[in-house]
This record gives C-alpha cells, structure tokens and sequence, in this order.
C-alpha cells in the first residue's frame, strides 16, 4: 500500500470547503455528525470539518456487522453522515442524509481558502 501525504494547509483547505457544505447542510454547533471515511486522511479531514462547524462527531467503523452499526446510528441519531464511496447503504438507517465521496477533486476545486467561523452557542 502506498503513502500519501498532503500538507497541513491543504488539510486546512479541504476542511474548510467541507464545514461550509456541512454549514450548507444545516450542520450547527452541537450537533452530531457522524463519520464512516476508509482512510486517515479522509477521516481527519472530516474530523476537522466538523469540528470547524461547532459539531461533534461520531466515528462509526464499517467492519462492525451491520445490525451493531445500525443500532449506533439509530441510537446516536446524528443529523448527517459523512460515507466514504464503499460504505454499504443498508448501514444507513432510513432518511439520514448522507454526503458521498466527500473528498471528490469536483467539490474541491470549487472551493475557496476561506476559514469557517462558527457562531452561536449550545443549549
């Protein structure tokens, strides 16, 4: 298996673009969010974006069988879902939004450097 490697800045760049998705989403501050990313660097860019929004995250493993992951989502009931490409869709409890292949160079290049400030408070 080969590395890769990408910058801190560029960590920075690809978190950004995804909390203001998240943001456009509906995602505020104390929500959960959960996450189901195949690799580090997708799951660390997914933990930074959400933590940008003001949300919590819930990393959920995919090798867990599926009536365990069901129940964790059902269970946690988060408002969205992060999915890498290959994540089963009977491991998605019905009308959780999901966001698919959240790291496509399609989303990417379309975003600005722009940090994410969040607003609001927790109840």
């Amino acid at each position: 298996m080969g590395e890769h490697w990408i910058s801190y800045a560029e960590l920075d760049r690809r978190s950004n673009c995804l909390a203001r998705r998240l943001i456009q989403e509906g995602i505020q501050r104390g929500d959960i969010v959960s996450i189901a990313a195949g690799d580090i660097e997708h799951f660390a860019t997914a933990m930074l974006a959400i933590l940008k929004t003001g949300a919590a995250y819930l990393a959920i493993d995919t090798r867990y069988p599926v009536a365990r992951v069901r129940e964790i989502l059902e269970d946690a009931r988060p408002k969205a879902l992060l999915a890498a490409v290959d994540f089963s869709e009977k491991l998605i409890p019905k009308g959780l939004p999901t966001i698919r292949n959240f790291l496509a160079e399609t989303v990417l290049e379309s975003c600005s450097d722009q940090s994410v400030e969040v607003t609001g408070s927790v109840d």
